[in-house]
């Protein structure tokens, strides 16, 4: 057997449900490249510098906001909610990586780190990305969350719900926190389409079109309910109990953290 070969999972036939799109595929050589920077602050940054779509999502100095978090928790809703409502800010943000909340600590940069029930946003990560695997994505759920906390002193969490349904709370939160004067008078009615618009374009895959079972908004598609349902089964067959368990216990702890 080829070194890579192994037995499969349940998590392979999420895919297979999709009419459209067989999910995001990209090498797993980038997984193992970004997993194995994840843990290293000091070089990951330079890596980014190098990577052209990275670069401009980097912490600098001159950044006015970090919006961090693992993937599939509520990062792009919370963005959009702000950009809209602070036009022509300076952000960091979609890098997924802890570095990003050591670098704005280190900076003195206002920072938000947005965060969701580990294994939901597990199960939505298997859905958007046809290469991931039930344990390393729960492993780097943890990784991310745990390599942050030291720093709780320098960022404001917010939890998925919050994010989805009240972001101008957690803009108050952050400007109570950091002194900052962030416009956060968010009207659902009236500025929710325009979130959902900017999602949509911040969504859209390298063909330029928006597929249901990946944007990062609730969707109505049964495929999509259907890979969900396939992917937290996944999880249950994949993930051992004590991975859960840690994972469920920072959460717990994030949520005693979070803005309300």
């Amino acid at each position: 057997l080829r070194p890579e070969a192994r037995a499969p999972g349940r998590h392979e036939a999420i895919h297979e449900l999709d009419p459209d799109h067989k999910g995001r595929r990209t090498s797993r050589m980038r997984f193992v490249l970004a997993r194995t920077l994840q843990s290293q602050h000091r070089v990951y940054p330079l890596f980014a510098l190098l990577v052209p779509a990275r670069s401009p999502l980097l912490v600098r100095q001159d950044t006015e906001l970090v919006i961090e978090g693992a993937p599939r928790s509520a990062n792009t809703f919370l963005l959009a909610a702000f950009e809209l409502l602070n036009p022509n800010r300076r952000t960091a943000h979609h890098l997924h990586n802890p570095c990003q909340v050591l670098r704005a600590a280190r900076f003195g940069v206002p920072c938000i780190v947005v965060v969701r029930d580990p294994m939901d946003a597990a199960a939505s990560t298997l859905v958007w990305s046809a290469d991931r695997r039930p344990r390393e994505v729960v492993q780097d759920w943890l990784t991310f969350y745990e390599r942050a906390l030291p720093y709780a002193d320098s960022f404001v969490v917010a939890d998925f719900e919050l994010a989805t349904t009240a972001p101008g709370k957690v803009l108050a939160a952050a400007n109570h926190r950091f002194g900052t004067c962030f416009a956060t008078d968010h009207e659902p009615e009236r500025h929710d389409p325009l979130v959902m618009e900017s999602v949509e374009r911040l969504g859209r895959d390298h063909d330029g079109e928006v597929y249901e079972t990946r944007v990062a908004r609730p969707s109505s598609s049964e495929y999509r309910h259907q890979q969900q349902r396939l992917a937290h089964q996944a999880l249950d067959d994949e993930v051992p109990a004590s991975l859960r368990r840690r994972a469920d216990e920072l959460y717990g702890t994030y949520l005693g953290l979070a803005a309300r």
